[in-house]
């Protein structure tokens, strides 16, 4: 239950890289004296959705992906381990990209009172419940991986920044039908348990402004 009511301003950056709306957001909202007070970083553990653009590259490469080892190898499972290293990769690029524009305009000695808050929202997590220990493990502050060292990163160019690793499923829904790469993962949650997960995320984002 919330214990107060507080006014937020909600700002939406499309996800495309190099897009011109995108990049019309960041000019926006991450230069001074215009800055977030909280971010909320989505990403998806490598099941992006190839709209377009390098993204949709990463699609064409997958697809040349062929028996490597001797012996049965499961060539659509290839693909998708393929395909979600190459998003995974991308993911980095983007974030590296976000937090250096954050550290810029989270700049210590700015109204120092400020809290600075970021969630990265695992988002698609009813494609990877049992996953989601390892997917904690890749995008936390405390992970051994490239993405948590830029993380802790950011931490050390902003004091006092608070972050959190949050799951989080709009939906049961399927992933893979429409990339002819002969795989399709379905969603190992229903309904009723993606619900819980997208109230749990809203809690965290509650939190976090100061609603509860």
């Amino acid at each position: 239950m919330l214990s107060r009511q507080v006014w937020v301003e909600l700002t939406v950056a499309p996800g495309q890289l190099g897009s011109s709306p995108r990049t019309d957001t960041f000019r926006n909202f991450l230069h001074l004296p215009r800055r977030p007070v909280g971010v909320v970083h989505v990403v998806c553990w490598g099941y992006n959705e190839p709209w377009g653009g390098r993204n949709a590259a990463g699609v064409r490469e997958a697809r040349r992906t062929r028996k490597r080892k001797k012996g049965p190898v499961d060539v659509p499972a290839e693909r998708l381990a393929y395909l979600r290293q190459y998003h995974l990769r991308l993911e980095l690029q983007e974030f590296v990209e976000v937090c250096d524009k954050l550290a810029a305009v989270w700049k210590p000695g700015r109204n120092k009172e400020t809290k600075f808050w970021l969630i990265v929202a695992l988002a698609k997590a009813d494609l990877y419940p049992d996953d989601l220990d390892r997917a904690r493990a890749y995008y936390g502050p405390d992970a051994k991986s490239e993405f948590g060292r830029t993380l802790r990163r950011l931490q050390q160019r902003v004091p006092g920044l608070e972050c959190r690793v949050v799951p989080v499923s709009s939906g049961p829904t399927t992933y893979g039908e429409d990339l002819d790469l002969g795989f399709r993962v379905e969603p190992a949650l229903d309904a009723t348990q993606s619900t819980k997960m997208l109230d749990d995320f809203w809690i965290a984002v509650e939190e976090f402004c100061g609603a509860r």
